[in-house]
């Protein structure tokens, strides 16, 4: 199950003290009315829920008061991105914000609040992994802090069956830590959910992300293609195995454009300078043609003409990782069998917060988000933006 029925318990008591009906309750956290109202006097008749005004909190466990400070500051932002999501589309299930320590934009400062907040974060992220079979992971400082912090803590053999770890990519060129490639963060995870002594399985170190924008034959892309086919693991992945359609949980961040804290010399969101150098384009290009991207998938900005939208196609064909598609089916999934999903990590730049948004109301491809007061800021920022205000002078959900 994506979110224990506890969870949804404790996370619909808070709502109905914000003033929110039991029929908007139960579409936000996707549970029935029936089980709502089941909750909700369940809590009353054991006093932690008083007139739907006042939640009792010296009567919740400890893990109940960390699972709803989580979720409670992002309860009313959770409310107007479902606005902001048009019908059919897989709804964000959960946000949960979390302390970053974020002070400053340079590399070293964003370095620190993304280890701080991949620690804060781990435990959730933990519990999410038990309940799937099949992950997918992406790379970078934050979830290499998420897993640092799950091997430090949490004893080894955690899986009560085993989860298969997949890379969502080879080894971006020029990464910034070998330690935090999608191939060695999820050696680390099988290490510690598996207890699993020998080399991973599914490992891409030495598999390229990308083809090289300057070949310009299909012939040529094909004898690279082929190159890489000849990795067993990627095969099983992307290749005639086709692991993805299992794929219950993706976990990644995001890449923003023109952030504050990655100068021209750092690439492009989650791609390094060299990775750009090697598909051929520039940062100033993809500036103008996207916001950012989820684990190496570019988010195209909304207004592009067929002209361009069709150079970005064929920059797209270039990444040889994990596609929106993918995404797509694994978020649909969640929606339908309540698996994990596609979990989302981001600590507070504005770029990231229009990918994120992008990811979560024109796409719908985001289950689980994790973030900090700063992002919750900006994100509320962008529904403002592009949504009319609520009217409730009270600032309560309606």
């Amino acid at each position: 199950m994506g979110q224990s029925t506890d969870e949804k318990r404790v996370q619909a008591a808070f709502l109905a003290t914000r003033n929110m009906k039991e029929e908007g309750i139960a579409a936000l956290l996707g549970a029935s009315r029936y089980d709502v109202s089941r909750w909700l006097r369940d809590y009353k008749r054991d006093g932690i829920l008083r007139d739907c005004t006042v939640l009792d909190r010296t009567r919740l466990d400890k893990d109940q008061i960390r699972v709803l400070e989580a979720f409670e500051e992002g309860a009313e932002l959770l409310g107007r991105i479902h606005e902001a999501t048009p019908k059919g589309l897989p709804h964000v299930r959960r946000i949960r914000v979390y302390g970053s320590g974020r002070k400053a934009n340079s590399i070293r400062g964003l370095d620190i609040s993304n280890r701080t907040f991949g620690r804060q974060i781990a435990t959730d992220v933990r519990d999410l992994i038990l309940q799937c079979r099949h992950c997918m992971v992406a790379w970078g400082r934050l979830l290499g802090g998420v897993v640092e912090e799950i091997r430090a803590t949490f004893p080894t053999g955690l899986a009560r069956r085993k989860v298969e770890f997949y890379p969502a990519c080879g080894d971006p060129i020029g990464a910034f830590n070998a330690n935090t490639t999608p191939s060695a963060l999820c050696a680390e995870l099988d290490r510690v959910f598996n207890r699993s002594l020998r080399s991973h399985k599914y490992s891409l170190a030495g598999v390229p992300a990308v083809i090289p924008g300057d070949l310009r034959s299909d012939e040529e892309r094909q004898v690279l293609k082929s190159y890489v086919e000849r990795s067993d693991a990627y095969r099983a992945i992307f290749g005639e195995g086709d692991a993805r359609k299992d794929i219950d949980c993706i976990i990644t961040g995001v890449g923003g454009a023109e952030s504050a804290a990655v100068g021209e010399e750092n690439g492009f969101g989650l791609y390094t300078q060299e990775c750009l150098k090697t598909l051929g384009v520039k940062r100033p290009w993809l500036s103008e043609h996207v916001l950012g991207d989820i684990a190496g998938v570019y988010i195209e900005k909304p207004d592009l003409k067929d002209k361009e939208r069709k150079a970005l196609a064929e920059k797209r064909e270039l990444w040889l990782g994990v596609k929106l598609e993918d995404f797509q089916r694994c978020a649909s999934k969640a929606r339908v069998e309540e698996t994990p999903g596609v979990v989302v990590a981001a600590v507070g730049e504005k770029t990231l917060a229009e990918v994120i948004f992008a990811c979560c109301t024109r796409l719908g491809i985001i289950t689980e988000l994790f973030i900090d007061p700063e992002m919750v800021e900006h994100l509320t920022a962008i529904c403002n933006r592009v949504m009319p205000k609520r009217k409730d002078a009270t600032g309560r959900l309606a």
